[in-house]
C-alpha cells in the first residue's frame, strides 16, 4: 500500500486504539475497549466504547463473581472509610470493577483483622506449658496443681499479699 501524498498535518490525524482482555476464570468472556486520540482535539480522549462478548461468569450459587484484584483495592481503603462509603465510591468510579455489595467489604475487613491478630492457641497443652514456665519467671504465679481428670489449678499471690 502506497503512502498518501501529500501527508496530512499531524493536527488532522486521529488515532484509534483498541484493547482486548479476557476474563481469567472464563476465557469465553471478552472485553473490547476502543478509544480515539488526537493532538488537536482533547475531548476525543474522553470517549471510549466498551464491548463485551460472551456470558459473564456465574458461580454455583448464581452469584456474580468478583474479580480477585478488587479485594486488595478495598483493603487499602479500610483505614479511613466505612464499608458503605467504600462500596459507593467504587461503584461510582466503575461499577464493573466494584464489589457487588457491602457484605463483601465487611467480610474482607473481618478476614484482614483476623489475619492481623496474633494467633491464640486453643491447645490446652500449650497453655499449661506457658503457665508452668510462668511459675519460675513470674512473681505472681506461686503454684500449679494439675491432676488427671481435673481442671488445672493455679495459685497466684505475692509475698506482700500474704503478709497483709
Amino acid at each position: 500500500m502506497d503512502s498518501l501524498e501529500p501527508q496530512p498535518p499531524q493536527s488532522d490525524v486521529i488515532t484509534m486504539h483498541r484493547y482486548e482482555t479476557v476474563l481469567k476464570s472464563n476465557s469465553a468472556f471478552k472485553k473490547h475497549v476502543s478509544w480515539f486520540s488526537s493532538t488537536s482535539d482533547t475531548k476525543l480522549s474522553d470517549i471510549a466504547l466498551y464491548e463485551y462478548q460472551g456470558t459473564y461468569v456465574i458461580n454455583s450459587d448464581n452469584k456474580v463473581c468478583t474479580h480477585p484484584n478488587i479485594i486488595p483495592q478495598v483493603q487499602s481503603e479500610f483505614s479511613d472509610k466505612k464499608p458503605k462509603e467504600i462500596f459507593l465510591k467504587m461503584n461510582q468510579d466503575n461499577s464493573m470493577t466494584a464489589p457487588r455489595d457491602t457484605k463483601q467489604i465487611k467480610n474482607a475487613k473481618y478476614r484482614q483483622n483476623k489475619a492481623n491478630q496474633p494467633s491464640n492457641s486453643n491447645n490446652i497443652a500449650d497453655e499449661i506449658l506457658e503457665v508452668l514456665s510462668m511459675l519460675n519467671d513470674h512473681p505472681f504465679v506461686q503454684q500449679v496443681i494439675y491432676k488427671k481428670g481435673q481442671m488445672p489449678s493455679i495459685l497466684c499471690y505475692t509475698e506482700k499479699q500474704m503478709t497483709d
